[in-house]
């Protein structure tokens, strides 16, 4: 019994590591599919990134950390982070509600702030915004000019606290082309939050 137990979590956990080594090796990059609902026939964009762990979930990693985004007819629908772990609810505090949790994000190697994301029903899921978004991407809020002028964060690192245990950090290397991911979600030429 505690063999099969054992070669059941080895069987779970090793696929993961892999990933990670994997992801260490290659550049990185959004993966792009587009998703037709079955329901309604509409399309929609998907990028997904694949990060790894520094700080590891409690109860291992059974799967790579990533974060999706959602774009539809040229704008931004949603985005989220597969953190891999329960996520803990904070103390009650002014301005953060209880469906939501600070996440510590380090960009490139400046100093963290906190942001705050709506956790998901099955609490390893935390959603966040198009300014999020703006910020994983750039490093500030809102968009100046893309292009030349406008350098890409190289490194993004997430933390946040795990259920019944410390925290879970989370490192992307973020891709130096988002052309695509920019331009399907209409984030190209905003300024002061309002498209040029």
């Amino acid at each position: 019994m505690t063999l099969a137990f054992t070669v059941c979590m080895i069987g779970s956990i090793l696929p993961a590591a892999a990933q990670q080594a994997k992801a260490a090796d290659t550049p990185a990059q959004w993966q792009y599919k587009n998703v037709e609902n079955p329901m309604t026939g509409k399309s929609s964009d998907m990028f997904l990134l694949e990060g790894r762990y520094l700080t590891p979930p409690s109860v291992g990693a059974l799967h790579v950390p990533d974060i999706t985004v959602q774009c539809a007819d040229g704008k931004f629908k949603g985005a989220l982070l597969e953190v891999g772990a329960v996520v803990q609810s904070p103390p009650p505090q002014r301005g953060v509600g209880s469906d939501q949790v600070i996440v510590d994000m380090r960009l490139d190697e400046n100093k963290p702030t906190g942001n705050q994301w709506r956790i998901g029903n099955d609490r390893q899921t935390l959603f966040f915004d198009e300014p999020s978004l703006t910020k994983l991407l750039t490093g500030r809020m809102l968009w100046g000019r893309l292009g030349k002028d406008e350098p890409l964060t190289r490194r993004v690192r997430l933390s946040v606290g795990e259920a019944l245990s410390s925290e879970v950090v989370i490192q992307f290397d973020m891709p130096q082309d988002a052309t695509q991911l920019v331009q399907s979600c209409g984030l190209m030429g905003r300024r002061n939050g309002r498209k040029k």
